[in-house]
């Protein structure tokens, strides 16, 4: 059930007045800062919903139909309150919310309030000019920030019946399932198939076995459609029981939330590249943490494809792009540099660094 921060009006439930909306500067310096959600969408993949909302009462938004096209909807304009729903002035749809807690429920274009967890925007940061995520985040609705502050370094889910596992791999393997068991492992060593990028931990303590493999394989969850880079197998048996029962779901390594970002690329190989160059807009990455998802621009063809973060490094799968051809724009190298490869990252002075032995790319935050 989701909790309010606000009560909500009302008209919500159903009155007929029209609610009336005004500048509120309070709560505007509550809610400023940057969310994202991925929406649900009847004709396309998905919509990945960006929104900047500023303690001036001025937004930036941006809207990608994923599997209809990679150019974003961009919107800018002011936002004002009845009460705690928010209005986006300026579009003419997906422009109402509920304030919540570190997030923003979409409401119909009616004010009528859906109980599909995906129309929400979880809120990544405070302050629009960080990607720092707020510690009121850490204890709102997003899973993964809250796996993320608590150590975990990889993390699972299934349904029917809902079960979990978290790993800390230098702690524990947790398996819990609803209504029923939970199994704790001491941490254990990954068997690795020679074959296949599939990993399976293993072991047994006085609550029972479990069975937890890893495999490198795009999956969806069969009851929100979110995408996850990995598919997971569980198998467990506790007391009596003669047989293992065997459970599938869908998890990934929990990244930095840092990370899910638009950064734009600054220099490549330390070469700087020129903005003015690239009349279409300067290269750039979007990357989706929990989804493992990573959306690009070379500054002429889009790309996209999948990505991980363990250890500090992270791991980009084959990039896919487009094959426009553009005159007279400079090759910024990054799908290719990139493409199949693992870089070591981290911040410096507000920057991303990735970089690979003699390879080094530098990407600024532009959400």
């Amino acid at each position: 059930m989701r909790i309010f921060t606000f009560a909500l009006f009302i008209w919500l439930a159903g009155c007929s007045t029209t609610p009336e909306y005004s500048e509120n500067p309070m709560l505007a310096q509550r809610v400023a800062g940057v969310y994202s959600g991925n929406l649900p969408c009847d004709d396309c993949d998905g919509i990945r919903y960006r929104l900047v909302l500023k303690s001036d009462h001025t937004y930036d938004a941006q809207r990608i139909y994923q599997g209809s096209t990679d150019e974003p909807v961009l919107t800018s304009g002011s936002y004002v309150f009845a009460d705690s729903t928010l209005r986006l002035d300026g579009m003419t749809d997906m422009n109402l919310f509920a304030v919540g807690n570190a997030s923003l429920y979409m409401l119909s274009e009616t004010g009528e309030f859906s109980e599909d967890e995906r129309y929400t925007l979880m809120k990544l940061s405070r302050d629009a000019g960080t990607p720092e995520p707020s510690a009121e985040q850490a204890e709102g609705n997003d899973p993964w920030i809250r796996q993320y502050r608590e150590g975990i370094d990889f993390y699972a889910t299934g349904n029917e019946p809902f079960w979990n596992v978290q790993m800390d791999f230098d702690k524990f393997i947790k398996f819990t399932r609803m209504g029923g068991p939970e199994i704790t492992l001491p941490p254990v060593e990954g068997i690795r198939a020679q074959d296949a990028n599939v990993i399976l931990y293993r072991g047994e303590t006085e609550t029972g076995s479990l069975d937890v493999t890893i495999l490198q394989q795009s999956c969806t969850d069969n009851m929100s459609g979110a995408q996850r880079p990995f598919k997971v197998r569980v198998r467990y048996k506790t007391g009596d029981d003669e047989d293992f029962t065997e459970l599938e779901g869908c998890g990934n390594y929990v990244a930095n939330p840092r990370l899910h970002n638009i950064w734009a690329v600054v220099s490549v190989n330390d070469v700087a590249l020129d903005p003015e160059q690239y009349t279409g807009g300067i290269p750039r990455l979007e990357l989706f943490t929990a989804e493992g998802r990573v959306l690009g621009f070379d500054g002429c063809n889009t790309f996209n494809g999948s990505f991980y973060e363990k250890d500090q490094q992270l791991y980009f799968s084959a990039l896919m792009s487009t094959l426009m051809a553009c005159m007279d724009i400079p090759d910024s190298q990054v799908p290719a540099l990139l493409s199949s490869k693992r870089f070591d990252y981290a911040f410096e002075d507000g920057m991303l660094v990735l970089t690979r032995g003699n390879e080094r790319v530098v990407l600024r935050n532009i959400d």
